[in-house]
């Protein structure tokens, strides 16, 4: 019994290979009129260099996005609050560098909680519990 490597490999039949290789032509020639053209297959890909780098860029996307959220006016006042809490981290993180141990920073604030003995505002109860 021959292992399915060495039946791939064997010359275009009428056998199982060759039935494989036409399915697999034919799903490669729908999925390359599919992508217009953009579809590679696995003869280009061994073809390529695994060191190269493509050529053309991409356009960055935004790596900052963090607020999700249908409702508009949620949405902003959630940009809103972000852009508070990152102020007054960052503010609290210039004080800290210089020296001064008594600052408190922002609720919210995980690393500097967990791994230095700063300060951290206790965040506010949820509406719900009041």
């Amino acid at each position: 019994m021959q292992g399915l490597s060495a039946v791939l490999l064997e010359p275009r039949g009428d056998g199982f290979a060759g039935q494989l290789r036409s399915r697999i032509e034919e799903r490669e020639a729908v999925a390359f009129e599919k992508y217009e053209g953009r579809f590679v297959g696995v003869t280009r890909i061994l073809a390529m260099d695994p060191t190269d780098s493509p050529r053309t860029r991409e356009p960055r996307r935004n790596p900052t996005m963090r607020i999700a959220a249908k409702h508009t006016g949620l949405r902003i006042q959630s940009i809103y609050e972000l852009k508070e809490f990152e102020r007054d981290h960052a503010e609290a993180r210039d004080r800290w560098r210089a020296g001064d141990r008594e600052v408190v920073f922002p609720a919210g604030t995980w690393w500097m909680k967990h791994f230095t003995p700063a300060r951290v505002q206790k965040p506010p109860e949820p509406s719900w519990m009041n």
